[in-house]
């Protein structure tokens, strides 16, 4: 009798690891995951300090502008939507930031004055998708040369020289870890909680899977287009101020924004957006 208990365990414990096997192979990003970890083994076997903790810092540092970029992306795709005025509004923002430091202005008002350039860019890339009904490819390809020429006429195509300390407020190293990094930490939770666990990343993915049937489920789209877009810009200008601030210079990547978002479905950071698997 305990012969058979055991085997029928036995057999029950086989089952529910050939179903957790099944699992996890069915997982879309599993594939993503393992050539992350092929090229992760080749750096570390070609190149002997690869894997040491200064240069993932390093390379955790010179992602985190990516990748807080990369999340309003995110949002914009899950939505049904693109914005591809991201990379100007990058430029803009570090712009924007760098000439009003040059006036005299305090760096943490100068600060404000670049991040505020992205909800009021957002602003009018959803007014154009929602109140004009352009194709947000056309309306966010607009801006972003609208951006890139006030940036460029802004600064008369020249650097700025910005030699202050104080500028480059993003060099700073909290507990000896980059302050990017702690940027894009914060902006990840963020997004990880908005998108998983609120109404209005619920009504994010029911616009990117049916818009009208959103529509007649009483979910006000346009608005919530409006707020994706704010949103996205917002970000964007979020880490345009923050490469500025590392003495770097304005950014314009146009496409490497949206590859971070696309890549992988919609996979930022190994992982940390898989919502609707988990």
């Amino acid at each position: 009798m305990a012969d058979v208990t055991t085997a029928g365990m036995g057999k029950q414990s086989l089952t529910r690891f050939r179903a957790l096997g099944r699992k996890v192979i069915d997982i879309p990003e599993l594939g993503l995951f393992l050539a992350w970890l092929l090229v992760m083994a080749i750096l570390g076997l070609s190149t002997p300090n690869f894997l040491t903790p200064g240069n993932m810092v390093n390379i955790m540092r010179d992602s985190s502008i990516l990748l807080i970029v990369s999340a309003g992306m995110t949002i914009a795709l899950i939505s049904g939507g693109l914005d591809l005025s991201v990379a100007a509004v990058m430029a803009i923002a570090g712009v924007v930031m760098g000439w009003t430091y040059s006036q005299g202005v305090p760096m943490p008002v100068a600060l404000l004055a670049g991040i505020a350039t992205g909800p009021a860019i957002g602003a009018l890339n959803g007014q154009l998708i929602t109140r004009a009904r352009i194709n947000p490819l056309i309306a966010t390809l607009g801006i972003m040369g609208v951006c890139r020429g006030l940036a460029f006429i802004w600064t008369d195509g020249r650097t700025i020289p910005i030699h202050d300390a104080a500028f480059r407020f993003a060099r700073a190293q909290p507990l000896g870890i980059p302050l990017p990094i702690f940027f894009m930490i914060a902006v990840l939770i963020v997004i990880y909680y908005l998108l998983g666990h609120t109404k209005f990343g619920q009504h994010l993915y029911a616009m990117g899977g049916n818009a009208d049937a959103a529509r007649q489920a009483a979910l006000n789209v346009g608005h919530h287009r409006r707020l994706v877009y704010i949103l996205s810009a917002s970000l964007a200008a979020l880490a345009g101020v923050v490469w500025a601030g590392l003495g770097l210079g304005v950014v314009d990547k146009f496409l490497e924004p949206i590859f971070g978002a696309v890549w992988g479905k919609v996979v930022i950071l190994a992982g940390i957006a898989m919502f609707i698997q988990w």
